[in-house]
This record gives C-alpha cells, sequence and structure tokens, in this order.
C-alpha cells in the first residue's frame, strides 16, 4: 500500500470537536484563516467582523463560531494544513505526486443547510479562487447529482459549476476540499518564457538581433489600428463590382506587408523561446519550491536525514539519495551551481524565503546525480560523477552541505572500516 492510498484511507478532521479545538488552540482571523457563511436564496452571504481601528482581521472566538454554525451557517477553514499534521501530511505527498502545489479547505455545515452558491474553480478539484456565483437559472440541469457519506471522493474538473447541500438527516457535514494545478499551465510557462525570448532575440548579434532593433515602419499608424481595419468594406465594393481607389489599394498591400513582418519577427522570438525551455522549466521548478509546503517526513524517512542523525559523519562509502523526490533541483546562474530547496519552507504560505546554495559549477554532475537517486535506490558517496578529478573530498563535501541542510537522506555500511 503507497502512503498517498494509506493516507486516503485515514479519517481526516472527521468531527465538530476538531473545528472547535482548532479554534481554541489557534488565533484564527475572519477573512484570512476562515470564513463563516451562508447561502439564502441561492446568493452567498459571508458574516465576519470588520477589522480592528488598526486594520488588523478580527480574531474569531470559537463560541461566535459554533453559535453561528448552529444557526445554519458554514465554517470554513482556509489552508488546515497550516494546523493539521495530516492535512500537511496528505498535502505534501500530492505535490509529491503531482509535481504542483497542493492547497486545501475544510469546510464544516450543519444539516439541511448550504455555505456556498453555485460557482466553478481555477484548479483541479477546489482551488484558492473561485468564480462569481451562478444562479440556478443559469447553471440548468446537473450533470452529476450525488450523496457523499464518510469517506466519500469527489474529483471536480475545473471550470465545472458546483455546489453542496447538506442532507435532512441528524448529521453535520464536515469535507476537506484539495486543490492542485492552479496556474499551473501552458500559458503560465509562456508568461514566464517569452518577456526573456524577446529580451534575448533583441540582444542577439548578427543579421537576426539587428532586425529585431530595427525601426519600426515610419508611417505604420497611417495604416494599421482598428481604424484602418476596413479590408471587410474594400471585400465589399469589390463584391459589388466598384472600384476601389488606389490609396486604399496602398492601405491594403501595407498592411499586408506589416503582417508579413510582424510574423518574421514572432518567429525569431518564438526560435528564441524554444532555446529557453530549461530556462522556462527551471523558473516555474523555482517558483514551486517557493509555493509548496514542508516535505512532511514518515518517522522512516526522518530517520535518514538530519533530523534523526545529527552531526551524523560521512565516508566515501555513505549511501545516499534525495530525502523525498522533487523537494530540490539544481540549476546554473552565472558560474554557479545553485540549489533551491522547500526544506526550510514554513506550512504558512510564503511565510520563509527560499534559501539557496551555491557550489561550484564542476560541482553540478555530482548534486543532479544525487538528486535523480530517489528512493529505494541509493548510491554510494565514492560513485557519485565529479568529472575531471573524481575527487572524494569534494563528494563528501557537497554530500555533507546537503545533509545538513536537510534535503539529503544517508545510511551507513555496516562492516566497512573507516
Amino acid at each position: 500500500m503507497t502512503p498517498l492510498t494509506t493516507l486516503l484511507m485515514t479519517p481526516l478532521m472527521t468531527h465538530p470537536m476538531d473545528v472547535e479545538e482548532m479554534l481554541l488552540r489557534q488565533s484564527l482571523r475572519y477573512g484570512v484563516d476562515l470564513n463563516v457563511t451562508n447561502a439564502v436564496d441561492g446568493v452567498r452571504q459571508t458574516l465576519y467582523l470588520l477589522p480592528s481601528a488598526g486594520g488588523d482581521p478580527v480574531v474569531a472566538e470559537s463560541k461566535d463560531v459554533m453559535t453561528n454554525l448552529e444557526s445554519g451557517c458554514s465554517v470554513r477553514l482556509l489552508c488546515p494544513q497550516m494546523y493539521s499534521d495530516d492535512v500537511w501530511e496528505l498535502c505534501s505527498i500530492l505535490e509529491t505526486t503531482f509535481g504542483c502545489m497542493v492547497g486545501a479547505n475544510a469546510y464544516l455545515t450543519p444539516t439541511a443547510s448550504q455555505g456556498f452558491a453555485p460557482h466553478y474553480d481555477d484548479g483541479e478539484v477546489l482551488p484558492r479562487t473561485s468564480s462569481r456565483d451562478f444562479r440556478e437559472d443559469e447553471i440548468g440541469k446537473p450533470v452529476l447529482d450525488v450523496v457523499l457519506g464518510e469517506g466519500g471522493l469527489l474529483y471536480l474538473p475545473r471550470g465545472w459549476i458546483h455546489q453542496a447541500v447538506t442532507t435532512r438527516e441528524d448529521t453535520h457535514s464536515l469535507h476537506l476540499t484539495v486543490s492542485c494545478m492552479q496556474d499551473w499551465s501552458w500559458a503560465f510557462m509562456l508568461e514566464e518564457v517569452l518577456p526573456e525570448a524577446v529580451k534575448r532575440a533583441c540582444a542577439g548579434a548578427g543579421a537576426e538581433g539587428e532586425g529585431m532593433r530595427a525601426g519600426i515602419p515610419r508611417d505604420f499608424l497611417d495604416y494599421m489600428g482598428v481604424m484602418h481595419d476596413n479590408d471587410w468594406a474594400i471585400k465589399d465594393v469589390r463584391r459589388n463590382g466598384g472600384v476601389v481607389e488606389n490609396d486604399e489599394k496602398t492601405k491594403v498591400r501595407k498592411r499586408t506587408q506589416f503582417r508579413k513582418l510582424l510574423k518574421a519577427k514572432l518567429s525569431l522570438v518564438v526560435d528564441s523561446a524554444l532555446r529557453l525551455a530549461d530556462w522556462g522549466a527551471d523558473e516555474m521548478g523555482k517558483q514551486f519550491l517557493w509555493d509548496r509546503l514542508p516535505p512532511a517526513y514518515s518517522e522512516e524517512e526522518k530517520a535518514d536525514t538530519s533530523d534523526g542523525q545529527p552531526g551524523a559523519p560521512i565516508f566515501p562509502e555513505t549511501m545516499v539519495r534525495i530525502s523525498r523526490d522533487g523537494i530540490a533541483r539544481v540549476v546554473v546562474e552565472g558560474d554557479k551551481a545553485v540549489v533551491y530547496h522547500c526544506g526550510d519552507n514554513d506550512r504558512k504560505y510564503h511565510s520563509n524565503p527560499l534559501s539557496p546554495l551555491d557550489f561550484e559549477l564542476d560541482d553540478a554532475p555530482t548534486i543532479e546525480c544525487l538528486f535523480k537517486t530517489v528512493a529505494p535506490r541509493w548510491i554510494a558517496v565514492k560513485d557519485l560523477p565529479h568529472p575531471p578529478a573524481e575527487d572524494f573530498d569534494d563528494k563528501v563535501d557537497i554530500v555533507k552541505a546537503l545533509f545538513e541542510e536537510g534535503i539529503v537522506a544517508i545510511r551507513q555500511v555496516e562492516g566497512v572500516r573507516r
């Protein structure tokens, strides 16, 4: 059974008392950490206290929240992974599974109630932001109408309008929504790559760079723009047997030529963007490492890290691997190999800045091999590549630095002389 399967079979926050206990233990703020809502006649209403005189959100009192719950309101806890170890572990494993940031919300709704109007979300399952509310007459006939019981699981694709209403049985509904793939699309990658592609295409030497830097036609404003887009009118004149004036013919010719020139420049940018594919992937990878949660290690995983073996020595025979797949990556920046990782992240989103580690460029093959060695495989420190010298001391120093940072796991080989 995989860790993910085990977690999906584990009850997470199954009782209102779990929410009440969280309210008592944590200083949860209206509009930041939780919302109290209900839906009246298909319209969502959010109940909250106005910020204090200093502008700070008001901390929710447990008794007030539970009173609203008893009156039919829903309670939404934002980012329960900050407070629940089980939810943190679930999201952490899902981030490794999906390769992107994963978030969660928890919803407590009393019997025969509805907290949110129909809406859709911009990520798979349920993301941080949602659409406007929809009226019942806008959404048509449901594609799926299902009752979820305890332990039930429902997948909601991005963009599908949905709403939830608790049944009239004498029980509450406490459910967890988990989201992924928000802003994780081709469009997001192009937003990263294209500006840099334009910059590099313009900076290029030779005819291509000169062509990008060349001045735009002097009189292009005389024939380009919406006010000059009358190609349809010229077609109507010709269709009706009329004669097109020479100046209009000239405009059409210039507009056609302008588009050809623009297409040629775009082709140069596309070529530049394709050369930046790895750079763009590294930029997205760095963003993911900052967005994601710190790894929630199992006790078995933790035993092999610096948390389980503080100050452990590193020998050429020591077996090593990355402590969890995907928690770190190495990129080249200038004349350095730079390691980015999520080991110092906090459960609170973007609470800590990334803390990259700088290495020499000739250390990169060692680090790449180490980060590609994932469970259940191990590799001996002495077998890590470090061309051209294959210096054992360099390999040991690299592994030691990464181990102390908490992103490399080690195991000692029994019976080896030190």
